[in-house]
C-alpha cells in the first residue's frame, strides 16, 4: 500500500547542492582513513545551488571535533 501512495505522486528532480565538495567523512582526522563523501544537501532542481562548504571548525574550548562528519553548507539563490 506504501508504494501505491508513493507512485501517484510526480518525481522530483533534484541538485546535489554539495557536488563540489570531495568529502564530509573524516573519522577524527585518522591518518589511515579514506577520505569519504556521504553528507549531501539536495534542492530542488528549480534552485540554483551557489557556495557549498565543509565547516571544519573545532570546539574552541579543547580542540575536539563534535562528530566524525563535517557540517555542510550550502548557500543557494532564490
Amino acid at each position: 500500500m506504501a508504494i501505491e501512495a508513493i507512485n501517484k505522486y510526480e518525481p522530483i528532480k533534484l541538485t546535489d547542492a554539495t557536488a563540489g565538495l570531495d568529502y564530509t567523512y573524516h573519522e577524527y582526522e585518522r591518518e589511515s582513513l579514506i577520505k569519504t563523501k556521504i553528507d549531501y544537501i539536495f534542492t530542488d532542481a528549480e534552485i540554483v545551488p551557489g557556495s557549498a562548504e565543509r565547516v571544519t571548525q573545532r570546539r574552541k574550548r579543547d580542540g575536539m571535533f563534535l562528530s566524525d562528519h563535517y557540517p555542510v553548507k550550502v548557500t543557494v539563490k532564490l
